[in-house]
């Protein structure tokens, strides 16, 4: 349902919601300004993403529902926008003994004393040309206190509440003198009106000579009565020790994300900038998509068509509204699956008709058949295998194929022709008329573990597979799909009967995979590694605190699957979704090597899935359910969170399915918001 911003809802719900659409539509103008793609789906995608942030009243950290892409990239939901809330980091003002205008100083100890020196620009290490000041300190202090430079006066302080998370950064080196005991800090302040209520620093040791460098506190905001954001850099004071140094501080800047992003320059005012610049694309992170082949997709029109190597595949299988299908590599070895005119023979008086089965733009993926059957006889078309396939004892494949029933009696049929160990013919029928259910099997030799499924992709169009084992190698001569008159032991009456046949695959696996186009030869697909990661990423992900959330299709294939992974230095160290190969949902935390906390819920379908974590304090909730207790285990993660993977553990353990939308979050969300935020 979309969400509107109608008179009726109260303004403390309005303005969130407002503020979300906004969020919204800014991301969708930076990726079209980017060259992306959006995928148009009326405003089911957009009203998706927007319900994920208004269920907990709640902006996540990162947040992917398939909508923008172009060849290599996913784009975030979130808005590519950053903000500078540091007035004046340009050092205007600087005159003398005179601090940039609207930065101020705290009380300075007796005996102790500081000026204000040069100012203009440099080149940091890392090649930002950045504004800067010098700031120098003598003196023997006659009682203890603090040295404190705030970047903003109190009344300049950003407003802030509960739950937001802030970064500080600053270029700082050491002209002369030094001061590494104690060690200068570079803070992050909650404050309340003009009073300090807690804050997070980081240590900077500055020895004379240092580069001018660049560096940076977090603080995710706690206090109850916090009202600003606040930053400042300074050392605490000793009384009776002297002092001497002057330190260069440049550029300082903050923003409200969990990582230092590039420089935005001010004088007069916070300034947003949108990642227009080559060197700031893609803040918040967008997802790499990497697959080197083109693939096959279900499209709104309920077509396959083929996309290009790199593209997510949003498929509409099933879905009034899409998703991201996300498979491992496979491969098809029946060749011509796309030509019907010279890639197949017929059989047993058939003859070629057009129908349009299931429309792979730009080929012909039909084969119609009319013709008689005898009593004993069958009717079939032979898609090419040259050369021979060969299949091994104790190996999985799946053969599958798509057909169009134009009467209601029609029997369809496979059957493989084997030479070697298993000699012989293989094969099996499917009943789709009336209610669809699969036929009977007519040989077993040579194969186990049969599993039949039919499934409706459109009007009276239905894709027929089977998985088998092999229990002895053997070399396929042919395979044949059509009418099989002895299948069930029942005649087919269809003298003049029309049918459709098209895009027929053998693969290995225990499960049909997306279609995969052949012509003279095998076709490949490549796997859909879709994965954010480096130290933009790591910022917006919970690394002692947070919360994962997942949408995605639940299938019973039995295999594992991972729908999303918080990727650290090893698995010693994860937070994921995942299917089991006992095709339930299963959601982990592992620390240190062993795992904290694990649950499982059975569910079928789409699902909704969140786990949320902190130390001591850890819950799972699949579909507004809660999936078993609440563990009170603290730990601690011994490797920091660079990376988020997409329906897969990495290269492996592929989800073989599709995915609606992601988010995460660097808080623990409550009980009542998992519920909610998973609620179907």
């Amino acid at each position: 349902m979309a969400l509107g911003l109608g008179y009726g809802l109260p303004f403390a719900v309005k303005r969130p919601v407002q503020g979300f659409a906004e969020d919204v539509t800014l991301a969708t103008n930076n990726a079209l300004a980017d060259a992306a793609q959006r995928e148009e789906a009326g405003n089911c995608l957009t009203a998706r993403a927007m319900q994920i942030m208004q269920d907990v009243q709640t902006q996540p950290s990162l947040l992917v529902v398939p909508q923008l892409y172009k060849a290599g990239v996913l784009y975030d939901q979130l808005p590519t926008t950053r903000t500078n809330f540091i007035p004046n980091n340009s050092m205007a003002g600087a005159t003398g003994s005179v601090l940039p205008t609207t930065w101020a100083s705290g009380s300075i100890p007796a005996g102790f004393t500081f000026s204000v020196g040069a100012s203009g620009q440099a080149t940091a290490n890392d090649g930002t040309l950045v504004n800067y000041v010098d700031v120098s300190v003598s003196g023997t202090a006659t009682a203890s206190g603090t040295f404190n430079l705030f970047f903003s006066a109190a009344t300049g302080a950003v407003t802030a509440t509960t739950g937001q998370t802030f970064t500080l950064s600053a270029y700082a080196t050491c002209i002369s003198g030094d001061i590494t005991t104690p060690a200068m800090v570079l803070q992050v302040q909650e404050v309340s009106g003009s009073t300090f209520q807690a804050g997070t620093s980081t240590n900077i040791a500055l020895a004379s000579g240092a580069v001018l460098q660049r560096l940076s506190a977090v603080r995710t905001f706690n206090q109850s009565g916090v009202t600003a954001a606040r930053g400042r850099i300074g050392h605490p004071i000793v009384s009776g020790t002297t002092y001497s140094y002057t330190i260069r501080i440049a550029s300082p800047q903050l923003e409200r994300l969990g990582v230092a992003t590039p420089m935005i320059a001010t004088s007069t005012g916070a300034v947003t900038r949108l990642n227009e610049s080559t060197n700031v694309v893609g803040l918040p992170p967008d997802f790499t998509v990497s697959r080197n082949t083109t693939a096959t997709r279900v499209n709104s029109s309920g077509l396959i068509e083929s996309v290009a190597s790199g593209v997510p595949r949003i498929d509409w299988l099933g879905q009034s509204c899409p998703a991201l299908l996300v498979e491992a590599s496979g491969q098809n070895s029946i060749l011509q699956s796309t030509d019907s005119a010279s890639g197949w023979i017929l059989n047993q008086g058939m003859t070629r008709a057009t129908i349009d089965v299931i429309g792979l733009s730009g080929v012909n993926l039909t084969v119609g058949v009319t013709g008689s059957v005898g009593s004993a006889g069958s009717r079939y078309t032979s898609p090419t295998l040259s050369p021979a396939l060969n299949l091994v004892s104790g190996s999985t494949y799946t053969v599958s194929f798509f057909v169009k029933k134009t009467t209601a009696h029609t029997i369809f049929g496979y059957y493989f022709t084997f030479s070697g160990a298993a000699a012989g013919d293989i094969g099996g029928g499917f009943d789709v008329s009336g209610s669809f259910n699969t036929g009977s099997l007519y040989n077993s030799a040579g194969t186990t573990n049969r599993i039949r499924r039919v499934e409706q992709w459109g009007t009276d169009v239905y894709r027929c597979s089977e998985t088998f084992t092999m229990t002895a190698s053997g070399t396929v001569s042919n395979i044949n799909v059509g009418v099989l008159a002895a299948v069930n032991s029942t005649n087919v009456a269809a003298t003049g009967t029309t049918m459709g046949f098209a895009a027929p695959q053998i693969e290995l696996g225990a499960f049909p995979t997306s279609f995969i186009p052949t012509t003279s030869g095998t076709g490949s697909r490549a796997a859909d590694v879709i994965s954010a990661s480096g130290a933009l990423v790591s910022g917006l992900i919970g690394q002692t605190e947070g919360t994962v959330y997942i949408e995605y299709n639940m299938q019973t294939l039995g295999v594992e699957g991972y729908a999303i992974r918080l990727v650290a230095a090893s698995f010693d160290n994860s937070v994921h979704i995942r299917r089991s190969t006992a095709n339930l949902v299963t959601l982990e935390l592992r620390a240190l090597g062993s795992s904290v906390f694990s649950q499982t819920l059975a569910a079928t379908g789409f699902v909704k899935a969140a786990i949320a974590y902190k130390s001591g304090d850890i819950a799972a909730f699949v579909n507004g359910t809660q999936a078993g207790s609440t563990s009170t285990s603290a730990f601690t993660f011994s490797a920091s969170f660079t990376s988020v993977n997409l329906g897969t553990f990495g290269t492996a353990a592929f989800l073989n399915d599709r995915i609606r939308a992601a988010a995460l979050y660097t808080t623990r969300l409550t009980d009542a918001q998992l519920a909610e935020l998973t609620r179907l």
